[in-house]
């Protein structure tokens, strides 16, 4: 299961701290990474700078904590797609926010490339890239 996500990260959404993750894919585990506080303003200010120019605001304006906070109680979760990288080579990654538990203030943040799930997409239904964009 951990092979399928880039990031976890394990979040207190009443602190801000949190536990980064990756997939260790040769290993077959998690490895941490690290512990910080600030996930909301830091640590989404780091990714900021990865995140595909033409969707930094969409990902700036959306993921915050209110949206998270709101989507988790009105549908049981958070999600958004963005791309990382630059015009010349990005990829589509999807960002998953579900509660560790009904009502905790823990939540798992799952980052997963998806680029291929889309390549798929639009070769199936014909759709040109460039309207993916």
């Amino acid at each position: 299961l951990a092979a399928d996500y880039n990031r976890l990260y394990y979040l207190d959404l009443d602190t801000d701290m949190f536990v980064e993750y990756k997939c260790n894919a040769s290993a077959g585990a998690l490895e941490e990474l690290r512990h910080n506080k600030g996930f909301f303003s830091t640590d989404k200010q780091e990714a900021l700078a990865h995140i595909y120019e033409d969707d930094r605001a969409y990902f700036d304006e959306g993921f915050t904590k209110e949206a998270v906070v709101e989507a988790l109680e009105t549908q049981g979760s958070f999600n958004m797609v963005y791309r990382v990288g630059d015009k010349d080579d990005f990829f589509y990654a999807s960002l998953k926010v579900v509660r560790v538990a009904d009502g905790d203030s823990h939540v798992v943040v799952s980052i997963s490339n998806i680029d291929d799930k889309i390549s798929r997409l639009v070769s199936t239904r014909g759709v040109p890239s460039d309207d993916c964009e």
